[in-house]
C-alpha cells in the first residue's frame, strides 16, 4: 500500500498522465480538424457549382437582354426610314399644295 501510495505522489506517474491526457486532446482535436476541413471542401465546392449556376444564369439573362437590345434597334431603324418617307411624302404634298394656292 506504501509503494502505491509513493507512486500516486510521484511526478513522474502525474507526468505520464499528463502528456497522455494531452495526446488523447491532440488526437481528438486532429480528428475535429479533418471533419471541418472535409466540410469546408464540401461546402466550397457546393459554392463553386452554385457560382457556375448563377454565371450560367447570368450569360443567359444577358443573351437575352442583348437579343431584345438588337430588336429595339432594328425597330427605331424603320422607325425612323418610316418617319423619313412621310416627311418627304409631307414635303411634296405642301410643294404641291402651294405651288397651286399660289397660282390661284
Amino acid at each position: 500500500m506504501e509503494f502505491i501510495m509513493e507512486v500516486a505522489a510521484s511526478q513522474f506517474v502525474w507526468a505520464i498522465l499528463a502528456i497522455a491526457l494531452a495526446a488523447l486532446v491532440i488526437r481528438e482535436q486532429r480528428k475535429e480538424n479533418v471533419k471541418r476541413e472535409d466540410d469546408l471542401i464540401k461546402l466550397y465546392d457546393r459554392q463553386v457549382c452554385d457560382s457556375r449556376d448563377r454565371e450560367q444564369q447570368l450569360l443567359e439573362h444577358l443573351d437575352r437582354t442583348n437579343k431584345a437590345h438588337q430588336e429595339t434597334t432594328e425597330t427605331l431603324k424603320q422607325i425612323r426610314n418610316t418617319l423619313n418617307q412621310m416627311e418627304g411624302r409631307i414635303d411634296r404634298m405642301e410643294k404641291y399644295y402651294f405651288k397651286d394656292t399660289q397660282r390661284g
